[in-house]
């Protein structure tokens, strides 16, 4: 789908959906349809960049959020584009997001808009005072224009009813005693989320991942010397979704009560690759092969932390090698 129509057209509910369905299916079975057992880990996990645990499969919502703020960027830095001043394909979602992700220098405030832009010590006065945005008529005018003479209180006069009206009033009005504007200084506006301050597609759309963590190191799986499917594998076996006993268990499916290698407890990843008396017999082997002189350390979480750390250099490599034992494993296991 080419991506510039997601710079004008926010995709529809059902339009997502549906492609989403397709790009789950090709993923977990290679084909067109798939049903929940398939999926083994949630798709908004797999739409997730690498570094925070997911696939990197982007998210179509918020990479299509991210191409439309170029739309507010440009009007704020480029005026002369033939479409300046006229409605922006943008929903409140969008303009929250924009506002949240700038800084308004305020400078003789002609271009600033109000009631629209953080200019009030990062702060949007339409957020700030609700009820009285409501009232205002004419919604779009500049700094300049509105604190010209107290324009914006002129167009509240009359209006004020209620105690809500007026409490939210005397706030912005204290607010705006303290801005002075400086004639022959234009407004300027900053980007946060990048070193030069200046919009990018990228860190618009990674910014909407703010607050997800991964579980594990990004580099111990996608940059090891492996093969893509190996290392996919990994991923799913890090996040704990390996179609073991006790994921079988769990979704009421056929299973074997004792591991299938060595007959003991109940199997899960874990064990599979790391506690299972086969499985330490086949690391003693391996790490002798590979003159490692690490131990194995029985204890939960991440597997790649089992094995001490080996010098940087050797990371690749050995990370390499950590996927293809897990992998060969699970094959073993199936066999």
């Amino acid at each position: 789908m080419p991506t510039y129509h997601l710079t004008v057209f926010p995709l529809a509910a059902w339009a997502k959906k549906k492609i989403d369905k397709i790009r789950r299916s090709f993923l977990w079975k290679g084909e067109e349809n798939v049903n929940g057992g398939h999926c083994l880990v949630n798709w908004p996990t797999v739409t997730r960049p690498k570094d925070l645990g997911g696939l990197g499969v982007p998210d179509l919502e918020r990479f299509g959020r991210a191409l439309r703020l170029r739309w507010l960027w440009q009007d704020w830095t480029e005026g002369s584009k033939p479409w300046a001043g006229m409605e922006l394909p943008c929903n409140d979602v969008d303009r929250l997001l924009f506002n949240s992700s700038t800084t308004v220098s305020l400078g003789d405030g002609a271009k600033a808009r109000f009631w629209h832009n953080n200019w009030l010590d990062g702060e949007v006065p339409k957020y700030l005072a609700p009820n009285l945005f409501m009232l205002v008529r004419r919604k779009n005018k500049t700094v300049q224009q509105e604190l010209r003479n107290n324009n914006w209180i002129r167009s509240l006069r009359g209006h004020i009813t209620t105690a809500t009206h007026i409490e939210e009033f005397v706030s912005l009005w204290i607010r705006i005693q303290d801005v002075h504007l400086v004639q022959g200084v234009k407004d300027s506006i900053t980007w946060k989320w990048t070193p030069d301050g200046n919009y990018s597609t990228r860190s618009a759309y990674r910014i909407q991942f703010r607050g997800s963590f991964a579980k594990f190191p990004r580099d111990r799986i996608w940059k090891a010397h492996a093969e893509n499917k190996c290392k996919v594998f990994s991923w799913i076996l890090i996040h704990g979704k390996l179609l073991t006993a006790d994921n079988l268990q769990k979704r009421g499916w056929p299973h074997q009560e004792h591991c299938v290698l060595c007959n003991g407890p109940l199997e899960t990843g874990l064990h599979l690759c790391l506690c299972c008396p086969y499985t330490k017999a086949v690391w003693r082997q391996i790490l002798a092969w590979e003159h490692c002189d690490t131990a194995l350390r029985q204890q939960q979480g991440d597997p790649f932390q089992a094995v001490t750390v080996v010098p940087l250099t050797e990371w690749k490599h050995f990370n390499g090698m950590v996927i293809y034992t897990f992998w060969n494993l699970w094959k073993e296991r199936n066999r």
